[in-house]
């Protein structure tokens, strides 16, 4: 048995839309002489029939990128201090799709995926994937939205992408755009060291005749191994080979995770060192990171009093006084006792603990009364 393997392009207007009956992509009794033959194993020629014969095309239009949501919450954005956040530009997308009209492939089934194997310039590695955009469409048109399975990176391409190394649940998808998912703040790992690698959005609903489905550009698909199916059953297929005539509309936008940037914990696109030789940030703990920024990451406590200064940069003049009544005295006296014997594990505190043996005892005890009368001045 063979496939036509033939680059097909399928033209449409805005106002062109194929309410019909999915149409069968290529024949079984087609010429094979677009491809190499090698390209097809015995074992791959029935996993490709099989996905070809329930794959459908269905003709119709996108609208402009829209960002959408993961599990139904809003996008996702960052948060939190990091070293270099914010410094290393933001670079894409890398796609393989081109043109405006797009194609719907109706036929998938619940845990199939439709990939894209990408790749970024050589010296821009190791990089860190920050967004996933992903072309979704029924016909006719009727901006429902979609709760798929997941989205998912691959350290590698065609054959075998490996391992899923990162993996988001529940991407909501709105018919007739293409949906863009911030996954910045999203747990796993995003980061690649080398390419090429393979993004892929796992189905967790059948796509029915008249979709919604995965929609491609419809401008010829390229070979080589740039757009994939996983199929139930087949596994891992270049999506060209299967019937799909064009370029997944799936894409990702990047950055480097070493782009030479300086520290700038607080996010004001000022090297940190600048901002504590110039003043407006303080270092009062002299550890080359300003104050603000050991307080956000939990380095420093701020807490006795909350004023924005690391709390072991401001010693207390009068540490035995518990009540900050100005006066070492007998309602001190009466904390002390109250709290004798073994200081609580964390996050309890154990003020009259004066020597930091973990216990307050006798030489606690003598310390207070050491002190005993007005607080200096």
């Amino acid at each position: 048995m063979t496939f036509n393997r033939r680059r097909k392009s399928i033209q449409s207007s805005p106002a062109t839309f194929l309410l019909c009956a999915p149409v069968l992509v290529f024949s079984a009794a087609a010429s094979a002489q677009d491809a190499p033959e090698d390209l097809v194993t015995a074992a791959e020629e029935a996993a490709i029939s099989s996905v070809s014969e329930r794959l459908g095309v269905n003709v119709f239009m996108l609208s402009s990128p829209v960002t959408r949501t993961i599990a139904g919450e809003l996008p996702t954005v960052e948060s939190g201090f990091s070293a270099y956040r914010g410094i290393c530009p933001d670079l894409g997308p890398l796609q393989h799709f081109t043109g405006g009209g797009a194609v719907a492939v109706p036929g998938f089934v619940a845990g199939e995926e439709v990939a894209v194997i990408l790749d970024a310039p050589a010296g821009d590695y190791p990089i860190e994937i920050i967004s996933i955009g992903i072309g979704w469409g029924s016909i006719p048109p009727n901006g429902l939205q979609s709760l798929e399975d997941s989205l998912r990176i691959y350290p590698a391409g065609l054959p075998n992408p490996g391992a899923a190394q990162f993996t988001v649940g529940g991407p909501v998808l709105t018919e007739g755009v293409i949906n863009v998912f911030d996954i910045t703040a999203e747990p796993g790992n995003r980061v690649l060291n080398s390419g090429p690698f393979t993004v892929s959005m796992r189905l967790l609903n059948p796509s029915p005749p008249t979709g919604p489905a995965p929609v491609h550009d419809g401008n010829g698909c390229q070979f080589g191994g740039n757009n994939a199916i996983f199929a139930i059953p087949g596994g891992w297929l270049d999506a060209c080979l299967v019937g799909v005539t064009g370029d997944w509309i799936m894409f990702v936008n990047y950055r480097q995770v070493n782009c030479n940037a300086f520290p700038d914990c607080n996010n004001n696109g000022v090297d940190d060192a600048d901002d504590i030789t110039s003043g407006t940030s303080l270092d009062c703990n002299t550890n080359s990171i300003p104050d603000e920024c050991d307080i956000a990451s939990g380095f420093s406590l701020d807490v006795d009093p909350m004023d924005g200064i690391p709390d072991e940069c401001q010693a207390d003049p009068c540490p035995w006084d518990f009540n900050n009544d100005g006066l070492v005295g007998s309602a001190d006296l009466a904390i002390l006792l109250g709290a004798w014997g073994p200081c609580p594990p964390p996050p309890g505190t154990c003020d009259p603990d004066f020597n930091f043996d973990g216990f307050v005892i006798s030489g606690d005890l003598a310390v207070l009364l050491g002190a005993w009368g007005p607080c200096p001045s």
